[in-house]
């Protein structure tokens, strides 16, 4: 009888345990994604869509602007979470993307004065629909994703660089914004 009460108590103390660092996991994945989710809504409305599409928005439209783009990630995140249903798969995807997508745009534009912001901008975009397609043409798990999305950030960015020029800015002398 005593050994049933002492396997009890050690199999209550070991799930005991499992719980809470089951809890813990999932509440630094939650907190990992929250703010990941505010991070690109913030960059998205107010790199994005308050530069090219809305141009004169109050404080109010932006955070209007910033709940929608929040609830439209989230629900990214949902269906993209329901089809990887991997945290180690869903992770190399994001290298994958950031890599694919980010390095040839950085690189160069570090290195070569000549490129222009939409040119950058183009080729991020263009990188990153490559990648997508790829995964769904290769799978979730293939490298090949990285490479195509590579190449066409490099054709992206020199070809935008050199047929369309970026023209039309001003710097100004009191501060250090661009203004189209």
């Amino acid at each position: 009888m005593a050994i049933s009460a002492i396997w009890s108590r050690t199999l209550l103390i070991a799930c005991t345990l499992l719980g809470l660092v089951l809890a813990s996991v999932c509440s630094a994945l939650m907190s990992n994604a929250s703010g990941a989710i505010f991070a690109s809504a913030t960059l998205i409305t107010n790199d994005i869509i308050k530069v090219y599409v809305k141009k004169e928005m109050t404080d109010r439209d932006i955070i209007n602007t910033s709940r929608i783009v929040i609830l439209g990630l989230g629900g990214l995140a949902i269906i993209f979470s329901v089809w990887i249903q991997n945290i180690l798969v869903a992770l190399d995807m994001a290298y994958a993307i950031l890599s694919g997508a980010i390095f040839v745009p950085l690189i160069i534009g570090l290195y070569w004065k000549r490129v222009t912001s939409k040119a950058a901008f183009y080729s991020i975009i263009a990188s990153s629909l490559v990648i997508f397609i790829s995964f769904i043409i290769f799978g979730i798990t293939s490298t090949l994703p990285i490479i195509y999305g590579l190449i066409t950030g490099l054709v992206v960015i020199i070809a935008f660089t050199l047929i369309i020029p970026e023209n039309n800015i001003e710097v100004s002398k009191k501060d250090t914004t661009i203004y189209k």
